[in-house]
């Protein structure tokens, strides 16, 4: 069958209201008698699956925030293998104390940005891999897919965030369907939807006036990062959020830019001069993420602000630099970063409304941990 988007115009009230469950499955996903389920990932690929999943593995370590939220301290009874990737070192930090023998059960089935270890995935026997897109995941998948086939392990491809506005409800979907537990993953899917709309209505996009926006990942002072369009990763975000992308219509054209993956490049440093951007934000400068010390925000890198020219830029000027955990765009709280630059953009016409206590809300009803247990914001301080 084929996965259906889901609808994004819910009203953030109810949101708001829903019943906290503490990643709990609500009693109408109940446990099915084995059977067979054919559905399409979110590559159009047809994959039969043999139900229920009692094994599974996964490429990075994050892609299991979309897990937990479906059927709780399950998520992590039954995984077998993880990638080197998606914050591993962090969650093992958090999660091993919770679960004694995740460690030992938990083979690593790729290194980071790196092929998949076949013999390792065959030594756990998983019933199912769910590979997200990054780092070129997708691509080392379907190479051993033979492999997997032949073993019986089927192959579950998402896509985050290959639409940041559905791409998470899409994925939530997929798994729901997969883990049997669909009734909840519509549950979180309207909680999502209604932080969404908290922003698709003041249709920011048709403003005048749009503040401008620079954004790079992985930066120094010393050494530009890419950026990205609003095509695509980070720049979708933007785009989102109301912010007007300096690197639209630059990247790709008139050969400004140095290739960085699709819809993404580095930019001359003189257009960055040139555009003076109202807002920059980064990611993946400081270390950000689960198990972060939160007095990272007393003392935050943002030695970027003193390359040559940027202490003129408007941006900097005012203090308006942030930063983002590089993560949080592919995962399922990707509504988080798209709220926050939306309320740092826009302060009047969000002024009621707290991205940070809607993170808070999010873990506390759907995982198993607090979201005060990570740092997943920074802002050039104040002189």
């Amino acid at each position: 069958m084929r996965i259906a988007k889901t609808g994004a115009a819910l009203a953030a009230v109810l949101a708001l209201t829903l019943a906290g469950c503490g990643a709990t499955p609500t009693d109408g996903d109940s446990p099915a008698a084995p059977h067979e389920l054919t559905l399409t990932d979110m590559t159009d690929r047809e994959v039969t699956l043999q139900l229920p999943i009692e094994r599974y593995a996964i490429s990075t370590f994050d892609v299991i925030d979309f897990i937990t939220p479906l059927i709780g301290e399950e998520s992590f009874e039954k995984l077998v293998g993880v990638g080197n990737s998606g914050g591993k070192d962090a969650y093992d930090e958090i999660y091993n104390p919770m679960f004694p023998d995740l460690a030992d059960r938990v083979g690593i089935i790729s290194e980071h940005n790196a092929p998949f270890d076949l013999e390792m995935i065959l030594a756990k026997k998983p019933d199912v891999l769910i590979v997200n897109s990054a780092m070129q995941a997708h691509t080392h998948a379907l190479e051993i897919e033979p492999q997997l086939t032949k073993a019986g392990i089927e192959l579950l491809l998402i896509d985050v965030p290959q639409d940041v506005a559905t791409s998470s409800q899409e994925a939530l979907t997929l798994l729901g369907q997969t883990f049997g537990a669909e009734e909840r993953a519509a549950e979180v899917n309207e909680f999502i939807n209604g932080q969404l709309e908290l922003i698709t209505s003041k249709n920011l996009a048709d403003q005048q006036n749009r503040p401008t926006v620079y954004y790079e990942k992985s930066g120094t002072a010393e050494e530009f990062g890419p950026t990205s369009t609003s095509a695509s990763g980070w720049g979708a975000v933007v785009a989102l959020a109301g912010g007007n992308n300096i690197a639209d219509g630059v990247v790709g054209k008139g050969g400004q830019g140095k290739p960085g993956g699709p819809g993404a490049a580095t930019l001359d440093p003189e257009k960055i001069l040139t555009a003076n951007p109202d807002f920059i934000f980064l990611s993946g400068a400081n270390s950000l993420g689960l198990g972060v010390d939160p007095a990272i925000a007393d003392n935050p890198d943002f030695s970027i602000t003193t390359r040559p020219g940027w202490s003129d830029l408007d941006a900097v000027r005012n203090q308006q630099v942030y930063e983002f955990q590089h993560e949080l765009s592919r995962t399922v709280v990707s509504f988080y970063p798209a709220l926050a630059m939306a309320k740092i953009m826009y302060p009047d016409q969000f002024s009621d409304v707290d991205p940070d206590a809607l993170l808070a809300q999010f873990y506390r009803d759907y995982l198993l941990i607090d979201a005060d247990q990570g740092v997943w914001q920074l802002r050039m301080p104040k002189e």
